[in-house]
């Protein structure tokens, strides 16, 4: 994307090795994840605060959390101020054994197209919020612009870190429900 963009469009957290099933520990890094992508969120409305909302609220950015034999794709947006919501995108079963070509190995491979395509998506979104705040930065540049317009002051979650050591212990029973269907 160029000119010093640092964000992330997508953040991975993996459980210690293949198969490992810590309910505390995934329940944790899927907070992890989550707390990620708001502080993602919050940093492109800040680097972009003139961008209009609609580009904000458009911009979906991405979870992937690997748990057991399973790998599961969360998306983050937010459609209105205040409103953060997360989805389930898909899951997906890591193969165990490469030779079950058609039934693990095309469909895992599938799930990564997907991924590039939703992360060209949001990186066109991106990119859009930037030349939008160019344009509006440059016209505004001699006048004040309206606060109650600005990006960074529509998106803005109340964002608690978490330490894994203190928190953890609370987060074992709170694992993300989604449809069973995804």
């Amino acid at each position: 994307m160029g000119d010093g963009f640092r964000a992330e469009m997508l953040l991975l957290e993996t459980f210690h090795r293949y198969s490992c099933a810590d309910k505390t520990k995934s329940s944790f890094d899927h907070h992890k994840g989550t707390f990620g992508m708001l502080s993602v969120v919050k940093f492109l409305a800040d680097q972009y605060p003139m961008a209009c909302f609609e580009n904000v609220a458009k911009s979906k950015l991405y979870f992937l959390h690997v748990y057991r034999h399973e790998m599961r794709l969360w998306s983050l947006h937010t459609p209105r101020a205040d409103v953060y919501i997360m989805k389930r995108e898909w899951s997906a079963v890591i193969p165990a054994h490469f030779g079950r070509r058609d039934e693990e190995l095309i469909p895992f491979t599938k799930c990564f197209w997907d991924i590039c395509i939703k992360l060209k998506k949001t990186a066109t979104r991106i990119e859009k919020m930037k030349c939008e705040y160019k344009f509006k930065a440059k016209e505004y540049r001699h006048m004040t612009y309206p606060s109650a317009d600005l990006s960074s002051t529509i998106v803005n979650p109340k964002i608690e870190r978490l330490k894994e050591g203190c928190h953890s212990t609370g987060k074992r029973d709170q694992l993300p429900r989604s449809s069973p269907a995804i």
